[in-house]
């Protein structure tokens, strides 16, 4: 048996003065300069490493050797980076818009995107910047 209460519906639940219960927005205490909440807490430098940590990962997976059916039919050895290069640029010659803009984008980089301005209220406001070269 459960050293549990059972609860009675009857009984009256415990009663706070205003702003005095625990989940109450008035109860909330102001943080001083410097103080430490939560010392026990993680610290940004564990993410960091953890990032690193993916990113060895990734690279040593990426360069991990694997057979692959190249398009003429035969079976070449590639790194898993190859063949995902390799099936991308399959999908975009399929048709694949989203395939085209990422293989496009990653070789001549995104196009700008110009700005029209007719109002002349705005042209006043805006002075000519010359591109940087």
């Amino acid at each position: 048996m459960s050293d549990e209460k059972p609860i009675n519906p009857e009984e009256p639940e415990k009663k706070y003065r205003k702003g005095t219960h625990p989940n109450s927005v008035a109860a909330l205490k102001r943080i001083k300069p410097g103080q430490v909440l939560n010392p026990k807490g993680t610290s940004n430098l564990p993410v960091r490493q953890k990032n690193k940590e993916l990113k060895e990962y990734f690279d040593e997976f990426l360069n991990i050797i694997i057979p692959i059916k190249a398009p003429d039919g035969k079976w070449v050895q590639k790194t898993v980076m190859d063949a995902i290069i390799m099936a991308l640029i399959a999908k975009a010659c399929k048709g694949d818009i989203r395939a085209i803009e990422l293989v496009l984008e990653r070789n001549f980089g995104k196009e700008e995107q110009k700005l029209l301005i007719t109002h002349e209220a705005a042209l006043r406001e805006f002075k000519y910047v010359e591109p940087a070269e």
